[in-house]
């Protein structure tokens, strides 16, 4: 042990400049030390050991404190307690605070909007938001299930169909109801209406075939696949039988079944090539060939397919 130590003094002594009067000195004007090796500072004329000399110093370079031990960072040749809240320090000064903090003058300041992850320098604007709160435009908000409206962050309005209740938003209990208040239904969809609390169509008739009405509440916007809103949207019509979709006409198509093509509004069957021809681009002209047939160089023609053969 006791050899260890010799050998660890002698190596200290090694970077001492023999010149020097002072122990563990680098630099001296005649008997002045201006300068000690590393993890060593001046004091008093004299190198002291940093660690003892400088609390909560952790390492030292040119006589002066470089490092710290954790919780402080140097500055001005000492050790400062460091900002619990501060990520990283340059020359002394916190440059990056964590999560919902920002530097102002060294000092991370928590950011005035809740739930807010990175702010600007007047902390009242956010540039993004923690995990799990999302920005509505103005705050950072935990999202409420079927929530519309928020308002500092919480939620002010429920889509149609629930009710804001205790901060969330529960479906209504009553059939149809749009807007509920007080237990009562007070806006109902489509033609009911609300009678004592409730939603019913006794009002106004039900449009058949109707999957969603008008805020109008009279008219239909949307019907069941092959009907169409009428001119008026008070009924939903049948298209023509060719007609996949059609528009407040039952023979104004906007699409058609397989087996038709579609010529200026209206659903025309495909040329006698039917069965052949896979696909078709418009009135006799074939687009492609079914996989068991060739091309007579106009149309595909049954004549031509051979069992086996593909184009």
């Amino acid at each position: 042990m006791f050899l260890m130590l010799i050998v660890l003094l002698s190596l200290v002594y090694a970077d001492s400049n023999p010149n020097c009067p002072s122990a563990y000195c680098s630099q001296c004007t005649g008997t002045l030390c201006n300068a000690c090796i590393d993890n060593y500072v001046l004091v008093d004329g004299e190198c002291k050991y940093a660690r003892e000399a400088i609390e909560h110093c952790y390492k030292a370079s040119n006589s002066i404190c470089t490092k710290c031990f954790d919780g402080y960072y140097a500055k001005n040749n000492a050790c400062i307690k460091a900002d619990p809240n501060c990520d990283e320090y340059k020359n002394g000064i916190c440059v990056e605070c964590e999560d919902g903090y920002a530097p102002m003058l060294g000092v991370c300041t928590k950011c005035q909007v809740n739930g807010c992850e990175e702010c600007e320098n007047d902390f009242s604007k956010c540039t993004e938001c923690l995990d799990g709160y999302t920005w509505d435009g103005k705050a950072c908000i935990q999202p409420v299930a079927n929530c519309d409206d928020y308002e500092h962050g919480a939620c002010e309005e429920c889509i149609d169909g629930y009710y804001l209740t205790k901060g969330k938003c529960e479906k209504i209990p009553v059939d149809n109801c749009r807007k509920y208040e007080n237990g009562r239904c007070t806006k109902c969809f489509g033609p009911f209406k609300p009678v004592d609390g409730k939603c019913t169509s006794s009002v106004a008739p039900v449009i058949e075939h109707c999957l969603q009405y008008d805020d109008n509440e009279f008219e239909c916007e949307l019907c069941e696949e092959g009907y169409s809103p009428n001119d008026g949207d008070t009924a939903c019509i049948k298209c023509s039988d060719s007609c996949k979709t059609c528009d407040e006409r039952p023979s104004k198509c906007e699409s058609c079944h397989e087996g038709y093509w579609l010529d200026d509004e209206t659903c025309r069957q495909c040329a006698v090539t039917k069965g052949v021809c896979s696909t078709y681009t418009k009135k006799d002209q074939c687009y492609s060939c079914n996989h068991l047939c060739g091309w007579n160089g106009q149309q595909c023609v049954e004549s031509h397919c051979e069992i086996g053969r593909r184009r």
